[in-house]
Parts: structure tokens; C-alpha cells; sequence
């Protein structure tokens, strides 16, 4: 109930959830790969803000209790932990294992854009806007804009990945190949495809797409919106991965 509270806790509207930080009681430590690149001149800076957070939260005497918000207002289509991920990578096959990294032909990872429009008319009248309205333009070009410089950090992200695998895949020797696949029949070292992609109403057509971005973002619906947001969802899926995704998940 707290992850939900949280979750939905946006500033001015809902209060923050507070939790007591017990840091110095769980005896926690980073693994020394990342201890290093907390100190590494050349550490991506994406990496180095995440092990500060971790490093900050570890301080129990100087944070005694830490204030939860909406992880939206920074991350809405929550991409940053893989973009860390990716980032603090040493080995070209990770954040994967490295049997996974040989054995797999196709990664696919699905962002869901589930972004609503605009709220308020204010800009068709020369008053306006209000307090509330305001806040909620400034909100939402935040969050519009902290969420395209996230995706197109992982598109490239994925492409950078994508080379650096077919390269580590086709140094191995068929030795290692078979010690994890068994052994290398029908195994081709840059046969791996790695696609990144982005579903959202637009995809079902800009009239449906207005009317799906009028459904409030609220805990509770009318059971015609959640029949109309769900039906769309799975009609974009459908269109997007085909007739059965589960048949590409499989891959």
C-alpha cells in the first residue's frame, strides 16, 4: 500500500510517503566493481548520481527518514535503471548473464507510453492559468521532457549493445559456445537483434489517441474507461508485436 501511495504521490496534491532510513542496521555495501566507479574520473554521470543516491541513503545520521514522490516526475516510462545499468556495464554482454548473452537471438524490450494530454483550455482565454493549472503545465513538460531525453539515451544505448555483443559473441571459441548451448549447431555469433520499442495510443490513430488521453489519472474509473483503456491496449500490442507476442517473448 505504501509502493502504491507513493507511486501516485505528486507534489502539492499528495503528501510524500515517509519511511524511516535503518541504513546502519542492514550492514549493506556496494560490490567493489561499483565502489570503484563511484571514485573513477571517467564514470558516466548517470552512474555516478546513482551511487551518490546509494551513498546518501547509507548516511543514517544525516538522513534519518526519506520523502517518497511520484517517481514520474523524473522517470515516468522507467527506462533510468536499465540506462544505469547499461552505463555501468564492463563487460559488453551485461546487464544480461553471460550464458544468456550466447544464447539468446532476439531481445526485445517494449516502453509503454502511457502519457495522457494536456489538462486545461487556459491557453484559448485571456485569463489563466490558475495555480492548479499551472502547476500541472509545468509538470507535465518536465516529466514530456525529462522522458524523451531518457528514450533516446536507451535507443542508442541498445545500438551500442547490440555491436558490442555481435563483437564479444564472435571471439568466443566454439568451446565456450557449446559449454553453455551444448553445442554450436544452428548458432551464428552475430545472429542477435536487439530492438527497442515504444507503444502508446498514437498508434491507434489520433481521434482515439485524444480520446484515451482524456482518461483521467485517478485510482478510481468508470467501468466503460477501464473497459476502453484496456481494449486499447491490447489492440496496440496486437498491431505493434503481431497476433501473438507471446511467441516472440518466447525468443
Amino acid at each position: 500500500s505504501e509502493a502504491v501511495a507513493a507511486s501516485a504521490a505528486v507534489p502539492i496534491v499528495f503528501a510524500p510517503v515517509v519511511i524511516r532510513n535503518y541504513s546502519q542496521k542492514c550492514g549493506f555495501k556496494l560490490p567493489d566493481e561499483l565502489e570503484a566507479q563511484a571514485h573513477a574520473r571517467d564514470t558516466s554521470p548517470i552512474v555516478k548520481a546513482y551511487l551518490k543516491a546509494l551513498d546518501d541513503y547509507r548516511k543514517g545520521d544525516q538522513v534519518q527518514y526519506i520523502k517518497l514522490l511520484d517517481g514520474g516526475l523524473t522517470d515516468n516510462w522507467g527506462l533510468s535503471a536499465f540506462n544505469v545499468q547499461m552505463a555501468a556495464a564492463r563487460e559488453p554482454w551485461r546487464p544480461m548473464t553471460k550464458a544468456d548473452a550466447i544464447s539468446v537471438s532476439d531481445f526485445q524490450f517494449i516502453v509503454v507510453d502511457a502519457g495522457r494530454n494536456v489538462a486545461g483550455d487556459w491557453t484559448k482565454t485571456l485569463e489563466g492559468p490558475n495555480a492548479q493549472e499551472l502547476l500541472d503545465a509545468v509538470a507535465d513538460t518536465a516529466v514530456d521532457s525529462a522522458v524523451r531525453s531518457s528514450y533516446e539515451v536507451m535507443r542508442l544505448q541498445m545500438k551500442l549493445w547490440e555491436q558490442r555483443l555481435k563483437q564479444w559473441r564472435c571471439s568466443l571459441t566454439p568451446e565456450e559456445v557449446a559449454q553453455v548451448r551444448g553445442s554450436t549447431d544452428g548458432w551464428t555469433c552475430d545472429a542477435v537483434s536487439i530492438r527497442l520499442d515504444r507503444v502508446s495510443f498514437e498508434d491507434l490513430g489520433a481521434a482515439r489517441a485524444a480520446e484515451l488521453g482524456r482518461v483521467p489519472t485517478r485510482f478510481k474509473l468508470t467501468p466503460d474507461q477501464v473497459k476502453m483503456t484496456v481494449d486499447a491496449g491490447e489492440t496496440v500490442i496486437r498491431k505493434i508485436l503481431g497476433p501473438d507476442p507471446r511467441e516472440r517473448a518466447d525468443r
